[in-house]
């Protein structure tokens, strides 16, 4: 039937909010990839955020994840500062933000 049903991934709403482990999310978002690019996905349901039937949106939230795991050990704060115009509730989720720096860097320290 096409129906990705991706949880608590892939959302249009927040960043990522890792409580177990950036790596696992990192091989995460490898299968997602690969389910995305092939499978035929009609809609893509998350866990937060709004369905979408279209196929450039899909891939650009999994795009989003991707450059925010990528980016996220960053000591610039340019993540941040994305993260807040991207976010309307930014400012609410700050501190999931902080903690996933700290789960990355110790992770990959």
């Amino acid at each position: 039937m096409g129906i990705f049903l991706s949880g608590d991934y892939l959302s249009n709403v927040e960043f990522p909010f890792i409580f177990s482990s950036y790596n696992d999310y990192l091989d995460t978002m490898k299968k997602a990839d690969y389910i995305l690019h092939n499978h035929n996905i009609n809609f893509h349901i998350p866990g937060h955020g709004s369905i979408t039937e279209e196929e450039q949106e899909m891939l650009n939230r999994l795009n989003f994840s991707k450059y925010y795991l990528e980016h996220l050990m960053s000591y610039s704060g340019e993540l941040s500062k994305y993260c807040r115009k991207k976010f309307k509730f930014f400012e609410g989720m700050k501190s999931i933000h902080q903690d996933n720096k700290k789960i990355a860097r110790e992770e990959n320290a």
